[in-house]
């Protein structure tokens, strides 16, 4: 349970201001995350360049997205996005 929560926490503080973060430029896949279910409708999908982007990622799925390409709203607290595991 602990490793779990770690992961959400790790992948949310990517959402936010990790310094090695390109700042929403799409030029490299590691801020890869899964959207969870409940609020992939509300984030959206991929914009073409990410979607071209996310090819480049490790374990793509329907819920793929890349952190830096997510707009945050007010709207969105809450949300919820795991890490990859080859990611850590």
């Amino acid at each position: 349970m602990f490793c779990r929560h770690q992961k959400r926490v790790q992948a949310q503080a990517a959402l936010v201001a990790h310094p090695k973060r390109p700042r929403g430029a799409c030029a490299c896949a590691t801020c890869h995350v899964y959207v969870s279910d409940d609020w992939t409708e509300k984030v959206g999908k991929p914009q073409p360049m990410e979607d071209d982007m996310l090819d480049f990622a490790f374990d793509v799925r329907p819920a793929s997205r890349l952190s830096c390409q997510i707009k945050i709203k007010a709207e969105f607290d809450g949300l919820t996005v795991t890490t990859p595991a080859k990611q850590g």
